[in-house]
């Protein structure tokens, strides 16, 4: 495993874990799912995944 695959998997992870939060806290699965596909939007909007 190169060491690009290792950073888009933490970067993933990192994203699916504050949506879990934002989702926890406002004990909503859409809220979740927002949350998460928003995080991984912005990862690839500022080119941290790749």
């Amino acid at each position: 495993m190169g060491a690009k695959t290792k950073l888009n998997t933490a970067y993933l992870n990192g994203s699916l874990i504050g949506g879990g939060l934002i989702g926890l806290c406002f004990q909503s699965m859409s809220a979740f799912v927002f949350a998460t596909i928003f995080l991984i939007a912005c990862g690839f909007y500022n080119r941290n995944i790749r």
